[in-house]
């Protein structure tokens, strides 16, 4: 038996709300505590991402790529009349969302996994809310920052040969 006032170390353990991920606001606004609150109000960045992303995604599934209009909207391609690493990356988004897979991988073949991480963008915030620790994995990966990195290199090298060997998107 310990004296009055004495506490035996090992057996003290502290938690509060951020040793378990989240904030100490979140309980004090009546959340759970860590970062699987749905209780929290969205951060800005949280909606601005969903909200681009889901637009991205809504107008890929409301316009066909054969409805896009015959003018180039790229700039390189404007001015030097070839193709950049990212020509072909609309039509493509929008031949996925239509089921046109072969006519996507046609238009540009990183159409696939930019979709891909587009939809993952979209929800990622409100999936993090649902399972602790994801965010804190990617986080610890960081994943968020080299796979981006390593999709637009990747496009940017395919883009490269493309141009050297006179490839290119199918026209309109």
């Amino acid at each position: 038996m310990l004296p009055a006032g004495k506490v035996k170390e090992e057996s003290v353990v502290v938690l509060d709300a951020n040793s378990l991920g989240g904030g100490t606001e979140d309980v004090a606004k009546g959340g759970t505590v860590g970062n699987g609150s749905l209780l929290r109000r969205p951060q800005a960045w949280e909606l601005m991402l969903t909200g681009i992303t889901a637009t991205i995604l809504a107008i890929s599934f409301a316009v066909r790529a054969s409805q896009l209009p015959k003018t180039p909207y790229c700039g390189f391609k404007a001015i030097t009349g070839k193709p950049c690493p990212g020509c072909g990356l609309t039509r493509s988004f929008c031949a996925i969302s239509h089921g046109r897979l072969g006519k996507a991988w046609d238009y540009n073949p990183f159409g696939f996994p930019l979709y891909v991480l587009t939809a993952f963008f979209m929800v990622f915030p409100w999936v993090n809310r649902l399972w602790m620790g994801l965010g804190r994995g990617i986080q610890r990966t960081r994943i968020a920052v080299w796979l981006p990195v390593t999709l637009v290199a990747a496009m940017w090298i395919y883009g490269t040969v493309r141009l050297l060997t006179g490839g290119g998107p199918p026209a309109h």
